[in-house]
C-alpha cells in the first residue's frame, strides 16, 4: 500500500507529454528554418542583381566620358546595321555579358543607349537606358 501512494505522489512528465512537446517544437523550428532559407535565397538574388547594376553603371560612366561610341573599350561591334548599332563585351565582366545597343534618340544629335547585363549563372538580365550626345 505504501508503494502505491508513492507512485501517485510522484510528479513528472509522461512519455505522451514529452512527445507532444517535441512535435510542437519541431513545427516551430521548421517554420523558422523555411523563413531563413527564403531569406538566404533573396539575399543571393539581390547580390546578383546589385552586381549587374554596378556593371551597367560602370558602362554608362564609360559612355559618358568618350567622344565617339565606337571607341568604347573592350567592346566589339556585333551588328552591321547603322541604326541600331550593337556592341558586346564577353570578357571584361565575367561571368556577365554586356550588350550596348545605340540608336537615334528622340531629337537632334541625341543618342539612346540601351545597356543589357546578363549572366549565364541565373539566365536573368538587367537592362537600363541612357541618352547622350
Amino acid at each position: 500500500m505504501l508503494n502505491h501512494k508513492k507512485l501517485q505522489c510522484q510528479k513528472g512528465l509522461t512519455l505522451v507529454e514529452i512527445l507532444a512537446a517535441i512535435v510542437i517544437l519541431s513545427i516551430v523550428l521548421l517554420s523558422f528554418s523555411s523563413f531563413f532559407l527564403q531569406s538566404a535565397k533573396n539575399t543571393k538574388y539581390n547580390e546578383k542583381k546589385l552586381t549587374a547594376i554596378e556593371i551597367a553603371e560602370e558602362v554608362v560612366a564609360d559612355i559618358r566620358t568618350i567622344s565617339d561610341i565606337s571607341s568604347l573599350d573592350n567592346f566589339s561591334k556585333i551588328s552591321t546595321d547603322p541604326n541600331p548599332i550593337e556592341y558586346e563585351n564577353n570578357t571584361t565582366y565575367l561571368p556577365h555579358k554586356v550588350k550596348v545597343k545605340v540608336e537615334d534618340g528622340p531629337v537632334g544629335n541625341l543618342m539612346k543607349a540601351t545597356i543589357t547585363v546578363s549572366s549565364d549563372e541565373n539566365r536573368k538580365q538587367f537592362t537600363t537606358e541612357m541618352y547622350f550626345e
